[in-house]
């Protein structure tokens, strides 16, 4: 018995085989069916025997099956699409999110920092201006005296 191989889409394969479309790319894919690309798509290498001896019948006998269908590329429906966007567009926000919230965080952080040592450049100006009208309250004492004693 000669085991020629007859070529078909991957509906026909799937629809012989009694398995997904899936499945059937999945095993081309995998190379656990015989079968080649043609650009984007798949043909399956199946064997008469393999057709006829899986493609019973709803009263389960054995029949051949000769369909003739081409296969389209699957698109993504609308609502897919849409879904895929909005699942995108929720990460981006929790991103911004985060990284507003992180950047917030530092900067409120570098400002304190920042307050911090100028409160503390205020408090040591106004001590040097403290001890310099000491000293010159200091100096007018002084002088104060000595123009005193003079005037004496």
């Amino acid at each position: 018995m000669s085991e020629q191989l007859r070529e078909y889409s991957v509906p026909e394969a799937a629809r012989l085989l009694r398995i997904s479309e899936r499945a059937v790319r999945d095993k081309l894919e995998r190379g656990t069916l015989p079968g080649r690309k043609e650009g984007r798509f798949w043909r399956a290498l199946l064997s008469p025997d393999e057709a006829t001896a899986t493609a019973g019948r709803v009263d389960g006998s054995a029949a051949a099956i000769e369909v003739e269908v081409i296969e389209r590329p699957s698109r993504p429906a609308l609502t897919d699409i849409e879904q895929a966007v909005e699942r995108i567009g929720q990460r981006y926000v929790g991103d911004i999110e985060t990284f507003y919230t992180r950047i917030s965080a530092e900067l409120t952080a570098r400002y304190q920092v920042e307050l911090a040592a100028k409160d503390e450049t205020i408090a040591a100006q106004r001590q040097t201006i403290l001890t310099q009208e000491r000293v010159i309250l200091e100096q007018r004492a002084a002088i104060t005296a000595k123009t005193s004693e003079l005037e004496i």
